[in-house]
């Protein structure tokens, strides 16, 4: 008996914990058992070649938001060429309709429901030692000609029967046939006990998880009740116990792990666990591990930010979902919180600039519309996260929002991911604005590539939200949109950009409703700016044909390096700048009155936080 447990990740650098949990808890069949990870980036033809050359007897799919389409594809056809393979799902995408979802792909043997450690470990011990009656697993919903065993056919099936030759006890009924069979639906499983789950990463030595982000979790449950999430319906919150957590905790800083990522929902619910857990990181740190948090920021105390502010830059990062500033929209989704609270907690942990904060927001919540997002967006770019995530209301199959959803007029994608298209508040028209300006804050704001470069160029604006939807316009009229663009392409367009709106000032570009402010502007200075982004990241090989050529001030530059008793280094970089001010370096406190200031770039010392390279004017 062969069982993939198969996994399809958004990226590479992920890996899928819900296959290592099954497989670590069922060890006990580890001869049967076989991890496959893939990617949605690779071609089906290949993943249908290297599942189909496994000759497997049950592949089991791993099933989320953004990989479901695919694998409904890959079932499709890999029924077509192992027709005698049982293919079970799991996972929270096909958790919620089950039922609707066997019935609708006659392809598969079944589902398992929810938590599946303790399901799967007893349908490995009903199909591999075939022990017992599907009916009798909690948590599962089947369609019975797919999903039965031998051992339990010939046990109910007459003498007759048993002794036939000619049945083929794992052929797949006709769609026609499939179609119009009775699903059964096992009880529910009982709530896992977490401390129940045997650590992952010790059990399943062999798991090659170099250059991948590590997933780890310490707790299950929400206990809050946000009506977009489907966290919200399982209210029981559940922790590992924190002996369990400290040694594992301490496995990942041992072998140096770069980043761990707890996948608990909200992982500060329980203050004295979170204090409890901090302090040992922070007591065991060795330098090298990055841990990633997501918190609900509001519920954080006095002692948590302390504790915060005194850790090493880089220990932890948090990601925290503000969702909307909103009032009435944060009353509408069920989220007890008020912004200004949030944002004076944010501004206390930003103090000493050692944690990397991601902030999110969602478009096409209730109550909001264009305006009231801007305002959100606006509100949440005052902060100055590391990170301003902006998603898109997923309306997930199972949560408050889907089952209230004609209530708002919400129309949204007919499949996954399931994206809001309207509401009564937002139109088509804006959510596809919005996703203008989301990509111009991928690219130039959550990049981290031109932190000196916005900053100047957003102040032209009257808001940070009216600039970024500006940028967007001029991709969109430019075509720039349509393709990719390399680092010094996109500093390129940004000078292109200002100098468009200084030439056309009135052109539709620019909304309506937007203002700004060019008459201290200078195109020099935002050369520069962009020429220090460009090597606060990495020492360039090649200059931007914008900049002045160093070859012809290549004496003076020496004697720079030779009267500060520096040594020319590829870790080492001195550059001239002619319209900036210490101020525009981040030096508020340094007044330098020079007609050129020297900045020196140091790529052996980088900030842990942004990764840019520490610089010193000379």
């Amino acid at each position: 008996m062969k069982i993939l447990l198969t996994a399809l990740d958004a990226k590479f650098i992920h890996s899928n914990l819900a296959i290592y949990c099954l497989a670590s808890y069922a060890d006990k069949y580890r001869d049967s058992l076989k991890l496959k990870e893939y990617t949605i980036n690779q071609q089906k033809d290949f993943i249908l070649r290297d599942l189909y050359l496994e000759k497997p007897d049950i592949v089991c799919f791993s099933c989320y938001i953004w990989n479901i389409n695919y694998i409904r594809e890959i079932i499709s056809d890999l029924h077509k060429v192992l027709p005698n393979t049982k293919i079970w799902l799991g996972g929270p995408e096909v958790s919620y309709n089950s039922t609707e979802i066997v019935d609708s792909l006659p392809e598969i043997a079944g589902i398992m429901i929810g938590e599946g450690e303790e399901t799967f470990l007893e349908f490995c011990q009903y199909y591999i030692d075939e022990i017992g009656n599907l009916n009798e697993i909690d948590g599962l919903t089947y369609r019975p000609s797919n999903a039965i065993a031998k051992h339990e056919l010939d046990k109910n099936n007459n003498d007759s029967q048993n002794n036939s030759d000619d049945i083929n006890y794992n052929k797949t009924l006709s769609n026609e046939k499939a179609s119009k069979e009775s699903i059964i639906l096992t009880n529910p499983r009982a709530i896992f006990d977490l401390d129940k789950l045997p650590f992952c990463y010790e059990v399943l030595n062999n798991l090659s998880l170099e250059h991948r982000i590590i997933y780890y979790e310490s707790s299950r449950g929400c206990p809050f009740n946000c009506s977009y999430c489907l966290s919200s319906i399982d209210k029981k919150v559940r922790f590992r116990s924190l002996d369990k957590v400290f040694h594992e905790l301490q496995f990942f800083i041992d072998h140096e792990v770069p980043q761990v990522k707890f996948v608990d929902r909200t992982f500060n619910c329980d203050h004295k666990r979170t204090i409890a857990i901090w302090k040992y990181l922070m007591e065991h740190d060795k330098g090298i591990t990055n841990f990633h948090c997501e918190i609900a920021a509001e519920i954080l105390n006095d002692e948590e930010i302390e504790l915060l502010q005194q850790m090493r830059p880089g220990l932890v990062q948090l990601e925290i979902g503000v969702q909307t500033t909103n009032p009435q929209t944060l009353k509408a989704i069920h989220r007890p919180s008020t912004f200004d609270h949030l944002a004076s907690i944010v501004n206390r942990i930003h103090m000493n600039h050692n944690v990397h904060m991601h902030l999110d927001l969602i478009a096409g919540l209730p109550h909001e519309d264009l305006k009231s997002f801007a305002n959100s967006f606006n509100d949440v770019y005052s902060l100055l996260p590391e990170q301003l995530q902006m998603g898109f209301l997923k309306v997930l199959k199972g949560s408050f929002m889907h089952a209230h959803k004609d209530e708002y007029n919400c129309v949204h994608q007919s499949s996954s991911p399931f994206e809001v298209l309207s509401t009564t508040w937002i139109s088509y028209d804006d959510i596809l604005l919005l996703k203008q300006v989301e990509e111009m804050v991928e690219v130039y704001y959550n990049s981290g590539q031109f932190s000196k470069t916005l900053p100047y160029l957003v102040d032209t604006f009257n808001t940070p939200f009216e600039f970024f939807e500006a940028l967007g316009k001029f991709y969109a009229y430019k075509d720039y949109d349509k393709i990719s663009h390399n680092r010094i392409r996109k500093y390129e367009i940004l000078i292109e950009f200002m100098d468009f709106l200084i030439n056309n000032p009135d052109s539709c570009v620019c909304a309506l409703n937007t203002q700004f402010d060019l008459t201290d502007f200078s195109i020099e200075k935002l050369k520069e700016l962009c020429l220090l982004d460009l090597y606060l990241r990495e020492n360039l090989k090649k200059r931007p044909i914008w900049m002045t050529d160093l070859t012809k001030i290549k004496n003076e530059t020496k004697n720079v390096y030779v009267e500060n008793g520096l040594r020319r280094s590829a870790k080492l970089h001195i550059e001239p700048f002619y319209y900036l001010s210490s101020e525009d370096f981040g030096f508020a406190d340094t007044n330098i009155q020079k007609s050129v200031i020297y900045c020196a770039f140091d790529y052996e010392n980088r900030n842990p936080i942004n990764h840019n390279a520490s610089i010193v004017l000379l």
